[in-house]
């Protein structure tokens, strides 16, 4: 009898692993487009995050019950494409409010643990040379190490205190102002993540770092920038009016005055 019991008991187990399984892991069950509809990011795109973050989540889930650490990655996606509250990215996953929120922290800050590493000026002469020459390919502009633009980031939901006003950018939405650099392999170089949106972009960027360097020669190499930067001996942007064919041969020369595309 009581072995009967025994192995009822671990019938019922196994059957609520594999629920558990298949409901929390999407690259069990999902297409790729819902993938990237639910997550933003492709499958192959999914298996590399999992892959850099799971030995970072290991250790904390060594215990019985504990949720897997590409399950933590997921739930944490979910949460950074929607902003939505808790309680959907729960009962989307199958977990409680509470582990929702614990993950999310737990996977954010191990993402800004990495910063450093995947986030980083190239600095060897080798690696300057292959970014100048990426550029070149792309843009037939020589000499450039970098593409530079802001991009604004929602802040749905997002308490701002009493100086939310700041955050209001010209299309009347609330966001971050965030400040990239990227190379010639669409790889970010520079990040400055901490202005309002209300903040144009030119003023975020003479309040940077990298200002600093690049005016003070610390940097070489030329940032391309879109109309709305000042230029610079560091810094190419285009004419506004290019009334002369020397200037819209100008114009024309990088692919694009906005972005690595």
């Amino acid at each position: 009898m009581a072995a009967h019991l025994l192995y009822i008991h671990n019938a019922r187990a196994l059957q609520r692993e594999r629920v558990f399984r298949d409901r929390m892991n999407p690259l069990d069950s999902y297409s790729d487009k819902r993938m990237h509809k639910y997550y933003r990011f492709t499958r192959n795109g999914v298996m590399r995050v999992i892959d850099i973050l799971e030995p970072l989540l290991q250790n904390q889930t060594e215990r019985s019950h504990a949720i897997h650490p590409h399950v933590q990655v997921f739930v944490a996606l979910r949460f950074f494409a929607t902003g939505d509250f808790y309680s959907s990215t729960s009962v989307q996953h199958g977990i409680s409010e509470s582990s929702v929120c614990r993950i999310v922290q737990r996977v954010t800050n191990a993402i800004v643990g990495l910063k450093d590493y995947y986030i980083k000026w190239p600095t060897t002469q080798q690696k300057m040379s292959e970014n100048q020459l990426g550029f070149f390919a792309k843009s037939n502009f020589p000499g450039v190490v970098g593409a530079i633009d802001c991009t604004h980031v929602p802040l749905d939901s997002s308490p701002l205190g009493r100086n939310e006003y700041v955050y209001v950018n010209r299309k009347g939405v609330h966001t971050l102002n965030v400040q990239l650099v990227c190379d010639a392999d669409f790889q970010i170089t520079n990040v400055v993540a901490r202005w309002p949106g209300s903040c144009h972009d030119s003023r975020i960027l003479q309040n940077s770092a990298i200002w600093d360097l690049f005016e003070q020669g610390r940097l070489s190499g030329i940032l391309l920038g879109d109309s709305g930067y000042p230029q610079r001996k560091w810094l190419m942007t285009p004419f506004r009016n290019p009334d002369t064919p020397g200037r819209r041969a100008y114009n024309e020369c990088p692919s694009s005055w906005t972005s690595c595309d």
